[in-house]
């Protein structure tokens, strides 16, 4: 009984997670009408616009339909005009979701399928507007974000919205988007309204899939490097980059050129903050509130922007499959068009001009310097780190199976019979053990 119980616990500690989910089809936006309890229609809250929102008191009931009867709906993607905090989500009257996360964009699947459904605002909320969809593929611009990182492969600590595509784009496109790498982005400055709806657009067209965070600093525009020092609280700023470094544990942390790019009092100053933040992140007694909560942190390698020692150049020009094709310039340029309210200026997405985005310097190496073109040289992704143990412990119940049954000799043996031993169980056991060694050890290879 403890070897049938040993080969049944290692069957599913190895197959836990492996169900694949298909789709034959994709899922269509549905036409919506909204109406309140009274009646009453909000023809905002169906126009697909960030510029309009509606404002709805505490203890409203929102009713959405389809325009079209008969339509099932199966899934609402919902925009708010600030992070909600309070909504429940009702399918045909019975609760299928509600607020967990506090992000602007949300999306709430209706796992039954519903003809109608409601929201309801306990506190109020301010919503910009909300779709809705049928069954099947959703489309790609439909946001499910993840959380922040746990541990973030890539740190990037842009100053402003959009800065993240017009400095940084190709280390998105490349590491986050194509390499699915874990990527956490920090700015710097906060925002509210339209541009924090563009800022999730674009780093969602860029492949990034772990929702941003923000600093508590305003957006303003210094004019002098005194200035800037006077705007915003150095120590508090400095405070706050080490916090996220020990938060966020970054394998690679990226930042802005010392001379602000183009000559941004803020981008030099965040650049200055980050700089002396990898300094100390290390030491216990500097910050120690947050060395407390998180521990410390040694970033092996940090990046600045256009840094001209130990150079290296991404190669932005290369077909990526992520973005079916494009390469890193034309997916951070289609990006940068999702910051709408910003295509006045004159700033534009490019790897061979003096703001590229394929041009760094590592800064500062714990690991060693590069000698090719790849941020992550010399470094392993915290998935793979996590594959390479799932390996150890699968090779290790491998040894004890064997262990168990008599040092079986050779893992390739005959299916399970109609009725099986408790032998042939575990000897099929051990064969699918030895199986899933080799299929991860393939992965990381």
């Amino acid at each position: 009984m403890r070897k049938l119980l040993l080969a049944a616990g290692l069957l599913a500690f190895l197959s836990f997670g492996s169900c694949t989910v298909s789709a034959d089809s994709y899922a269509s936006e549905i036409p919506l009408q909204a109406v309140g309890e009274d009646g009453a229609e909000y023809p905002w809250v169906t126009d697909g616009s960030y510029d309009t929102m509606e404002l709805f008191s505490p203890g409203t009931v929102l009713h959405l339909t389809a325009r079209e009867p008969g339509q099932t709906i199966w899934g609402l993607y919902l925009t708010w005009a600030a992070p909600p905090e309070n909504w429940c989500l009702l399918a045909d009257g019975a609760p299928v979701a509600r607020e967990e996360n506090h992000y602007l964009h949300q999306y709430a699947p209706i796992p039954e399928g519903a003809q109608s459904v409601s929201l309801v605002f306990p506190d109020g909320e301010a919503l910009c507007y909300v779709k809705a969809y049928s069954r099947g593929l959703l489309p790609e611009d439909v946001q499910i974000w993840e959380p922040p990182c746990t541990q973030a492969d890539v740190l990037l600590f842009p100053a402003h919205a959009d800065d993240e595509i017009l400095f940084f784009g190709g280390v998105l496109a490349e590491y986050a988007g194509e390499r699915g790498l874990s990527t956490q982005v920090v700015y710097f400055s906060e925002y509210y309204g339209v541009r924090e709806h563009e800022k999730l657009d674009g780093l969602w067209a860029c492949g990034v899939r772990n929702y941003p965070v923000n600093a508590p600093f305003p957006d303003v525009k210094p004019e002098t490097p005194e200035e800037a020092r006077e705007l915003f609280d150095v120590e508090q700023a400095t405070a706050f980059l080490v916090e996220q470094l020990r938060r966020f544990r970054p394998q690679i942390v990226v930042g802005h050129d010392v001379d602000g790019e183009y000559g941004h009092e803020t981008h030099k100053l965040v650049s200055w903050l980050l700089r002396t933040a990898v300094a100390c992140s290390m030491d216990e007694n500097v910050y120690p509130d947050s060395a407390a909560v998180y521990g410390v942190w040694d970033v092996p390698k940090t990046y600045l922007h256009l840094w001209d020692e130990n150079p290296i150049r991404l190669n932005c020009r290369k077909p990526l499959d992520a973005f079916g094709g494009r390469t890193a310039v034309e997916a951070a340029a289609l990006a940068y068009t999702k910051h709408v309210s910003q295509q006045w200026c004159w700033f534009y997405v490019s790897d061979d001009y003096e703001y590229s985005i394929a041009d760094f310097g590592l800064y500062r190496t714990t690991v060693g310097s590069d000698t090719g073109n790849d941020m992550m040289e010399s470094l392993t992704s915290y998935a793979q780190q996590r594959q390479q143990e799932r390996l150890k412990k699968a090779q290790k119940m491998v040894g004890q199976l064997r262990s168990a049954l008599g040092a079986v000799p050779n893992p390739e043996l005959p299916p399970l019979p109609t009725r099986p031993s408790l032998l042939a169980l575990g000897k099929n056991a051990l064969s699918y053990l030895t199986r899933e060694c080799l299929g991860i050890a393939s992965a990381l290879q």
